[in-house]
């Protein structure tokens, strides 16, 4: 689990309306709500970018929709003038 300065876990904030309430989602289900090939998340796994993964009983991987929407707030770009392009 990650923590805050303050020791506290992080509040997961939905970015683009994905629920936690999904529950895990496989490698297509996370690649297809971030309008992504699933080859490109195998990619990402194998070169450590991309969102936070768990695997599930050894093979199985899975993403926490909270990870999907932390990813992309990560990926937010800001132009000169310090607004969100």
């Amino acid at each position: 689990m990650r923590v805050t300065e303050n020791g506290a876990a992080p509040k997961s904030v939905p970015v683009v309306g994905i629920r936690p309430s999904l529950g895990l989602l496989c490698t297509k289900e996370a690649a297809r709500l971030l309008k992504l090939s699933h080859r490109t998340l195998e990619k990402w796994r194998g070169t450590g970018e991309g969102p936070s993964y768990c695997r599930v009983g050894g093979r199985n991987i899975r993403y926490r929709p909270e990870d999907i929407n932390l990813f992309i707030e990560g990926q937010q770009q800001r132009d000169a003038q310090g607004w969100a392009a």
